[in-house]
């Protein structure tokens, strides 16, 4: 299916892969000709001027940002709680010309960003893509280290909490992983203080330790896994009625000039308020998914849309289309997405979708008919899915706010049949 000659179109589209030429630019791509040293000279400090003019209009906003060299291999991955500052920092002062960081600027030609709902989900996606990635200028966060989760044993009768650094396929429930580390270990020991529940260090038959675990009879068992439930509740990001709970005990404390107990408790709120925040954050889904995030108006429609395979995030694509024939939101989606998986390349098991689409099934029926398997649309409404359709939701208003600019040249479109 193709657009209207009367459409107007441009693209992006950034692969996360380490060895290859991987990024596409429609019509905009550089051609390297021969010139003479002074005008490859003078090209340098006007490419250096224009990376420095990207960075002082990036979002304010927390997100992470892939120097590319012109091919579009990763140079370099960082994440920032302001992506502007951040960037920015780079260019004042000048660097040192023999300093790492000016062998990276005098690399890069572009710089792509991607905002997050968090800084905390910018150093989750930070720490995935150099692991996945493995651009030449990281150094950290190459190794096999990575944040931990929380494991949930399911051990009989008496499931263990534990800390572990990596989800392994033994039956255990995992949840995270938690940013900052030590996040994880406040969480174990919040739920062991005030919830009655034993970490994995300590047998739940050791005396002293729990009121509950201790019980070997049946019915000890029947309210161990009681809270087994209503632990696995917290830990999925459920902390509303618990966060009411400690709340009543907080003030209780404080009333009674408990003023230590009462200050314990302030402490278990902010961490059940971040197991909550963290339950929700954009994490990369292991199945194959689609998030397209849509933001525009009638005459011009922007679309950020990131494509996971396999638990990678493998490919980003925006584009930003100007119809002047005036066709609907839905119909002008249903073309791009034609356009998207016109190469045959595998589709996804769902899509996730804004819920404002009202032709959202007619779409999932064109795009089930190029594949064997059904496409389902999805709108997710907590949780990950979520998160990151909100995520895919902000960058598409922002490429479409930027008038389509290129990471390095002025905004322009490019014209296609």
């Amino acid at each position: 299916m193709l657009l209207p000659l009367s459409t107007r179109y441009a693209q992006r589209v950034y692969l996360f892969s380490p060895n290859h030429r991987n990024i596409h630019l429609g019509q905009h791509e550089a051609v390297k000709t021969e010139a003479s040293s002074q005008s490859e000279l003078d090209s340098g400090v006007s490419m250096a001027l224009e990376l420095r003019q990207v960075a002082e209009t990036s979002p304010k906003a927390p997100g992470i940002y892939l120097f590319r060299t012109r091919d579009g291999m990763p140079l370099y991955v960082g994440k920032a709680k302001s992506l502007r500052h951040r960037l920015s920092s780079y260019f004042r002062p000048a660097p040192d010309p023999e300093s790492r960081v000016a062998h990276l600027l005098t690399s890069t030609r572009m710089i792509e960003t991607l905002v997050t709902n968090t800084e905390q989900e910018a150093l989750d996606l930070e720490n995935r893509l150099i692991k996945q990635i493995q651009p030449r200028y990281n150094v950290l966060l190459r190794d096999d280290k990575t944040y931990p989760y929380v494991k949930l044993a399911e051990v009989r009768p008496f499931p263990q909490l534990s800390v572990a650094r990596r989800m392994e396929p033994d039956g255990a429930s995992y949840y995270g992983p938690f940013i900052p580390a030590g996040l994880a270990y406040q969480i174990i020991k919040v739920l062991r203080r005030y919830f009655d529940f034993p970490g994995s260090s300590r047998a739940p038959s050791e005396p002293g330790k729990s009121r509950k675990a201790p019980l070997v009879a049946a019915a000890g068992a029947i309210i161990y896994q009681d809270d087994v439930r209503k632990v696995r509740g917290l830990l999925q990001g459920h902390t509303e009625e618990a966060i009411k709970d400690v709340s009543r005990r907080m003030l209780l404390a404080s009333d009674e000039y408990r003023f230590e107990e009462a200050n314990r408790l302030w402490s278990c709120i902010r961490v059940l308020e971040k197991m909550r925040e963290q339950a929700n954050a954009a994490r990369i889904p292991l199945q194959d998914i689609d998030v397209a995030g849509v933001y525009g108006q009638e005459l011009r429609i922007a679309l950020e849309l990131f494509q996971f395979r396999s638990g990678r995030l493998v490919k980003r694509h925006e584009w930003v289309c100007e119809n002047r024939l005036g066709m609907p939101i839905d119909e002008m989606l249903t073309f791009m997405f034609h356009r998207l998986y016109r190469a045959g390349s595998g589709l996804p098991a769902e899509i996730y979708l804004p819920a404002h689409l009202r032709q959202r099934k007619i779409l999932e029926r064109a795009l089930s008919n190029r594949d064997i398997r059904k496409i389902r649309s999805v709108t997710p409404s907590d949780g990950s899915g979520r998160s990151w359709l909100k995520m895919a939701n902000r960058n598409a208003r922002i490429f479409f706010e930027d008038g389509v600019r290129e990471p390095r040249r002025p905004n322009r479109l490019s014209t296609a049949a």
